[in-house]
């Protein structure tokens, strides 16, 4: 079979399909086609489910593993079948004009490992009806796919190396596509492109030949085939998912990802017993050269949201001291959260003694406003105390609503990604997972930080540039998968070691030099408010009965039976999130029913929401005509009303004359 007969949908033209136009608000000239677009128009009452098809042979293909677990971190709805046995046609749509999944996800195919000829044909037939789009993760290049005679590669041995063509860098408009990726540790392969008529590359070696391309057949199917394997945790397969996600769906989905950064400085105005020995309290010259470092990662596009929260005591607290004054000066450009008044720790403290250790804390802040202040959440010394019920139950009663706790451990943390746990003895008090490091609480200069390191590896030599590379590594990771659990450091790591650099902002240096070479998506710092709030949503919406239909090129109706805040990305409703290549709407869904919020519009050259790069440039949170409508349970009349109403709107209220790219909103 052609590719098996090459699953995917088309790309939706320029010309587009007729009963979309009145949904489009941009009216640009058309784009020059993509080698293979064929246009074709969709039934008008065809509608698909808005959720990901994840299809495996036994399940545990390290691409399955991947996708899936990306797929949780971003919170978009997914079914897996592995191929046992051979999938039935009623498994993926009604027959009446309603598919279950707006993409396809094949974790191998073109191998010994791919689906049988049974399920390829079925989902082959799916993605023509319903013009849905197929990925595979791990393909074997052949002349069905327009490629030609395969190169394996080996990337155990050596990293593959490969740019972005054209095509890629339009395609994947989060991505920093100037910079080369690198493919390590798995099997991989590279083609030529044989038919250049059907086949366009996105990644390329330094040959020519693709590594990741897309497929149109002659009938408008299309397929994106990466030729080389992913795994969870490799750096290409973190890179990478997310962007195909975004194409498969068409950049349509439920869930939302972002970089987050949220670095947390424990004990400010104490001092530290440092590993060399002798007590180190910041000086009012490392916070305002903190200050300073922070205005200048700012400065950049990339890290502009990047914002210290300081965890203080204030039990040296006092008008003569040179800290207290340096923070009054600069401090409202960091967030403040406290961190008790003396550093007590709490295991075995009473009611009254928390009661006190806030109390004092609170006024500290009261009188000399520092900054930006969460008067709702806690970090409590060492994290300690999250067992005692009575000081719990004092932070309760006193207004906290959040306390973080040792994300290492399992009763920490929820099964689902970026989630907190309501703790067991007070739920009122949401526990925040906080991510330990290897930058220890008694480091303040490379020396002290290579000794402590060293020792704690076996006695084995490090240099501070390998260890720089190894931590902003790991912190890398957490960008790239949208982790948003805060990051713990020290008071002591922000010492100027040589009069201008800090151990602290030399790792942070590092880390997002690297997430700039691979990404252009602002990194966000939340606060702890932030973070506890999209955690509670995140957690509601999990148990909410959250499902979602698609009006291709038109509109997302979410359905939910008990009440939760949704993320739709690619979604233009009132208030949308324009967040640099993506446009994200949180709909808020009643209990037993609907929202309907219009698509933003597509990109003619990748029919992807939103355009690429485009997004950026769009006018920020405007809605597209119509915003997020509610229906109560029972109102489908209704609800065809309102989606008739809204084309006609847009219809009506498209730019004449405005030029390319303009736009309006009701």
């Amino acid at each position: 079979m052609r590719s098996a007969k090459v699953i995917g949908a088309l790309v939706l033209g320029a010309a587009g399909a007729l009963q979309l136009a009145a949904a489009r608000v941009d009216r640009r000239p058309p784009a020059a086609p993509v080698a293979g677009t064929v246009t074709r128009a969709i039934a008008a009452n065809t509608t698909v489910g808005a959720q990901l098809l994840v299809v495996g042979v036994s399940g545990s293909e390290p691409a399955f593993t991947a996708m899936t677990a990306e797929l949780d971190r971003i919170g978009t709805p997914y079914t897996t079948v592995t191929t046992a046995a051979p999938l039935s046609p009623s498994a993926l749509s009604d027959g009446a004009g309603h598919g279950n999944f707006n993409g396809i996800v094949l974790a191998s195919c073109g191998r010994s490992t791919s689906p049988d000829a049974g399920t390829m044909a079925a989902l082959t037939d799916y993605a023509t009806h319903y013009a849905v789009r197929t990925a595979c993760l791990f393909s074997h290049p052949d002349a069905t796919t327009g490629l030609g005679t395969p190169t394996s590669v080996d990337t155990r041995a050596t990293p593959l190396t490969l740019t972005y063509a054209t095509a890629g860098k339009a395609l994947f408009g989060a991505y920093a596509t100037t910079t080369s990726l690198d493919v390590g540790g798995v099997d991989a392969t590279v083609a030529p492109i044989a038919d250049a008529g059907s086949t366009t590359p996105l990644l390329v070696d330094a040959g020519g030949n693709a590594a990741a391309a897309i497929h149109r057949a002659s009938d408008g199917t299309e397929l994106l085939v990466l030729t080389f394997d992913q795994a969870p945790g490799a750096p290409h397969t973190r890179q990478l998912l997310w962007g195909v996600l975004g194409w498969v769906t068409r950049g349509v989905y439920i869930g939302e990802k972002h970089a987050y950064l949220g670095a947390q400085v424990d004990d400010l105005f104490l001092g530290t017993v440092t590993r060399s020995g002798p007590i180190y309290r910041l000086s009012s010259d490392d916070l305002q050269a903190a200050a300073r470092w922070q205005q200048q990662t700012q400065a950049t596009a990339v890290s502009s949201g990047v914002r210290l929260t300081f965890a203080f005591n204030g039990s040296e607290v006092t008008d003569s001291d040179g800290l207290t004054q340096a923070a009054r000066s600069v401090g409202q450009q960091f967030q403040w959260v406290s961190h008790t008044f003396d550093h007590h720790r709490l295991d075995t403290a009473d009611y009254a003694r928390m009661t006190q250790e806030l109390t004092e804390n609170d006024a500290v802040m009261q009188k000399y406003m520092f900054g930006p202040y969460d008067r709702a959440s806690l970090v409590t010394p060492d994290i300690s105390a999250i067992g005692n019920a009575q000081v719990l139950q004092a932070s309760a009663d006193f207004g906290i609503q959040r306390i973080i706790c040792d994300g290492s451990q399992s009763n920490c943390r929820g099964s689902i990604p970026n989630t907190g746990l309501p703790n067991p003895l007070v739920p009122a008090l949401l526990m925040i997972p906080r991510i330990a490091n290897n930058l220890y609480a008694d480091v303040s200069t490379p020396a002290e930080w290579t000794d402590y390191y060293g020792t704690l590896h076996g006695g084995q030599a490090y240099t501070i540039d390998q260890i720089l590379d190894s931590e902003s590594d790991t912190l890398l990771g957490y960008l790239l998968d949208g982790n948003i659990d805060p990051l713990m450091f020290h008071q002591a790591n922000l010492r100027l070691y040589d009069g201008s650099h800090a151990v602290l902002t030399d790792l942070l240096d590092r880390t997002l030099a690297k997430y700039a070479a691979l990404r252009v998506l602002p990194v966000a710092s939340l606060t702890m408010e932030e973070i506890g709030q999209r955690m509670l949503d995140r957690s509601q919406r999990a148990t909410a009965g959250v499902s979602a239909t698609i009006q291709p090129g038109q509109s997302i109706t979410i359905h939910a039976t008990a009440a939760a805040r949704v993320p739709v990305t690619g979604a233009n409703g009132a208030g949308a999130e324009h967040d640099g290549a993506f446009v994200i709407t949180r709909a808020d869904v009643p209990a037993g029913g609907d929202v309907t919020i219009p698509l933003a519009p597509a990109d003619d050259a990748t029919g992807v929401a939103g355009g690429g790069h485009k997004v950026g440039a769009a006018a920020g949170g405007a809605s597209s005509g119509c915003g997020c409508r509610t229906v109560p349970p029972g109102r489908g009349l209704d609800l065809l009303v309102i989606l008739l109403a809204c084309a006609a709107g847009l219809w009506l209220a498209r730019p004449r004359g405005g030029g390319p790219g303009a736009r309006t909103t009701a």
